[in-house]
């Protein structure tokens, strides 16, 4: 009853305009799905850098301690190889609290990840 009044002008005015409503609703769904990609990317890019930043930081360091223990090894002055030591327990520390860090990221990655994936 409501289409036999409407002439094809009206029809398709109204027509039109429920398919510019409907490309509204997509676009505003397509939006907030966006939105949410991109925090979940900015979070794990974040912890990505850091996590990568700590495991060179332990490489570099884990590899000076290889160079000053084959210098241990080859070196007979005895003044020197309580500084090679001590560079070692530094560098021993600073391994131990890069660790650390990866340790607490992983814990705080997988409570995002954890978060992320429940309904």
């Amino acid at each position: 009853m409501f289409r036999k009044k409407l002439t094809v002008a009206g029809r398709l005015a109204f027509g039109f305009g429920v398919l510019l409503l409907l490309m509204i609703f997509v676009v505003l769904i397509g939006i907030t799905r966006l939105q949410s990609v991109d925090e979940v990317a900015e979070t794990l890019i974040d912890k990505d850098r850091v996590i990568a930043d700590a495991i060179s930081h332990v490489d570099i360091l884990m590899r000076s301690n290889g160079l000053a223990t084959l210098e241990l090894v080859i070196n007979n002055d005895a003044a020197r190889a309580g500084q090679i030591r001590s560079q070692v327990a530094l560098n021993k520390e600073k391994i131990t609290s890069a660790l650390a860090t990866l340790g607490a990221l992983d814990v705080k990655l997988q409570e995002v990840i954890r978060t992320r994936s429940e309904p």
